[in-house]
């Protein structure tokens, strides 16, 4: 296996409670009990994720010039499929209802990542990855204008306790395979792939300190759409 190196865009943050003190720490450890993020299903990570602002806007950017005007829809059935039919929901959904001939369908999965304090990287879920793609496949052949499949790392690094580090990323071969995966099963060569890494730094809640970054890793290739898609798009409330 030929290691890749990903560039991955990141967004931070840390809630600071001012209370009159003349320092603080940003990032420093704590020990709070918090629940892992490796906890959220997959529907949970995408609600919490595009009910974040900041990565909100900062994705949409990436796909549409306009990116306050973005809409975003997460597993939806009606009107593109129904029970029981491919590809199952539509993971994400993001258009401009200025150009809704324009849309971006993403086939998300979740993979699960936890470093022990020895370094052994344990990530469940990866079996899936050969799931999405055939689930991406399907969403390029009901005709959305652009298609990708999207890999949400929920990696909790709480465990590694290396001083003054901001990212405590799982790294080495699992994850390189990880990376690898898509290129080497059936995607469709139209399909572009996208990462999304949530990664849990210290030992308080989620919501209070974080780290997400993404990385569009291929761009898809653009199809024109059809006048049916569009028209069900503009359904949409």
């Amino acid at each position: 296996m030929t290691k890749r190196t990903l560039l991955f865009h990141t967004i931070a943050t840390d809630t600071i409670n001012l209370t009159g003190a003349t320092s603080y720490s940003i990032f420093a450890d704590a020990s709070e009990g918090a629940t892992t993020i490796r906890e959220k299903t997959e529907a949970q990570a995408l609600h919490w994720l595009f009910g974040n602002p900041l990565f909100k806007k900062d994705f949409c950017q990436k796909f549409f010039p306009d990116a306050p005007n973005v809409r975003h829809y997460l597993g939806l059935q009606a009107p593109f499929t129904k029970s029981g039919d491919k590809p199952g929901d539509i993971d994400v959904l993001l258009f401009n209802p200025d150009q809704p001939h324009q849309a971006a369908a993403f086939e998300a999965k979740r993979l699960k990542i936890e470093t022990s304090e020895d370094g052994t990287i344990k990530i469940n879920r990866a079996s899936e990855i050969a799931h999405g793609i055939h689930q991406a496949n399907h969403y390029h052949i009901l005709g959305f204008h652009r298609n990708y499949l999207l890999m949400i790392l929920l990696d909790d690094g709480r465990a590694q306790k290396t001083v003054n580090t901001l990212m405590r990323y799982a790294s080495g071969r699992p994850v390189d395979e990880i990376f690898s995966i898509p290129w080497i099963e059936a995607l469709d060569p139209n399909i572009g792939v996208v990462y999304i890494r949530v990664n849990q730094t210290i030992d308080k809640p989620i919501d209070d300190t974080y780290i997400i970054s993404y990385c569009i890793d291929k761009e898809a290739v653009r199809q024109v759409q059809t006048d049916e898609m569009t028209n069900k798009i503009r359904s949409l409330k």
